[in-house]
């Protein structure tokens, strides 16, 4: 009889999975699948150390932008130059929206603000000058120079506070933000009186009420005026200087002692490189966190 599967074909053989080839590929994936996680862990270990640290993950050669991008952006990093008043450093150290938004640093070592500056503090999104709990308010020539230089070149961000950076040490006959910075960085600058006494060196204590003097500015949003109640036994204790304009007033200040009068509060001075410098013409900055934390979201 004949059979039909005489001369048919041998069934089709199913591939060796235990073949060279197989066990190779199977040996791979099998790592990888160990060493990937590990590689993360080791990742986000470096990068809360580093942050614990206070270290830019951006001053980080080759791994440094790959680290932010699969942590998170970086906080805004704001050097601090001079001594802020105890209300103001209480905001900065230990406010938890502060703290969890920006990262606030000193110089470990103030020579390096002596010393080819501009190498130092350009890698910061903020400058902050605040010298009103200091004797001094002079900042070094190189630093000023750098100053300058970091917001004309590098489209940088300076906030100055009070009186601080009035002189250029060792200058004395310099007087003045128009004198250290230049009429294209200077937001403000001294008056000067009939005898010859310039006004930043006479502070003022005064009852006032910040006020919104920007209504369609986006970053202001929400603001009208601090405290909201204004009266006399509400008003801020504010030390406060009468100053010459130079650039976009953003908030100002209602007197509401006997007397009364209007003193600039904010003002903002832009360049067409994208650089900022803003001014604040009262001392005790974080007397008012919410309106300093708007600040710094506009330059960050």
């Amino acid at each position: 009889m004949y059979d039909e599967n005489a001369n048919a074909l041998p069934p089709e053989m199913p591939m060796d999975s235990g073949s060279n080839n197989g066990s190779w590929t199977h040996k791979i994936f099998s790592k990888a699948e160990t060493i990937i996680p590990i590689i993360l862990i080791i990742l986000f270990l470096l990068f809360f150390a580093i942050s614990f640290m206070g270290i830019s993950t951006q001053d980080i050669p080759l791994i440094g932008g790959f680290l932010s991008d699969i942590i998170g952006v970086d906080k805004p990093e704001i050097l601090v130059i001079g001594n802020p008043l105890p209300i103001t450093q209480d905001v900065i150290l230990n406010r938890a929206d502060f703290k969890n938004d920006y990262r606030f640093s000193r110089p470990t070592d103030p020579q390096r603000l002596d010393r080819n500056p501009i190498d130092f503090i350009k890698k910061y999104d903020v400058v902050y000058i605040d010298q009103t709990d200091s004797a001094s308010k002079h900042i070094p020539a190189a630093l000023a120079d750098a100053l300058k230089r970091y917001v004309n070149s590098y489209g940088g961000k300076v906030i100055i506070v009070g009186n601080s950076a009035i002189q250029i040490t060792g200058r004395t006959d310099l007087m003045g933000w128009l004198a250290v910075f230049g009429s294209g960085l200077a937001p403000v600058d001294c008056q000067l009186d009939e005898i010859g006494t310039r006004s930043c060196e006479n502070p003022e204590m005064i009852r006032g009420v910040l006020r919104n003097m920007s209504y369609s500015n986006k970053y202001l949003e929400g603001f009208d005026q601090i405290p909201p109640s204004a009266t006399l036994a509400t008003a801020l204790p504010l030390t406060v200087y009468n100053v010459d304009v130079l650039g976009d007033e953003w908030v100002s200040i209602d007197n509401l002692q006997l007397g009364g009068g209007t003193f600039t509060g904010v003002v903002v001075k832009s360049t067409i490189t994208g650089g900022k410098v803003v001014y604040f013409n009262y001392d005790e900055v974080g007397i008012a966190p919410g309106l300093f934390d708007m600040i710094l979201k506009y330059l960050t």
